[in-house]
């Protein structure tokens, strides 16, 4: 059975106007970390807030790196296909594998 990915195939999976998939795990990952500085730590809303923001901008810092990496490909000529982001850092998946293999580093 083929694994389903995106939105009105699998519900976990939403699509914004911008038809961008978004797991529906992202806010939760947002209501953790202002449990874990604010409640848990005993930081109050500032703790809760700190959480947030500090969430959001290692998430900013992925998005821009593996936009990096797009980039590159491009500007070598190698179409990429998605850009995805996991817990753990994110992926740009290209289309093909370079030519030149000097140009993957």
């Amino acid at each position: 059975m083929k694994r389903r990915l995106y939105g009105e195939l699998n519900p976990a999976i939403q699509r914004s106007r911008y038809r961008h998939p978004h797991h529906i795990t992202f806010p939760l990952i947002l209501v953790w970390a202002a449990l874990q500085f604010g409640l848990f730590n005993r930081g109050g809303w500032a703790g809760a807030i700190f959480g947030i923001v500090v969430t959001l901008l290692l998430f900013i810092i992925v998005v821009l790196h593996e936009l990096g990496h797009s980039v590159a490909a491009l500007h070598y000529g190698v179409p990429v296909k998605q850009i995805v982001l996991l817990p753990i850092g994110g992926v740009a998946q290209l289309s093909r594998i370079p030519e030149n293999q000097g140009r993957s580093l």
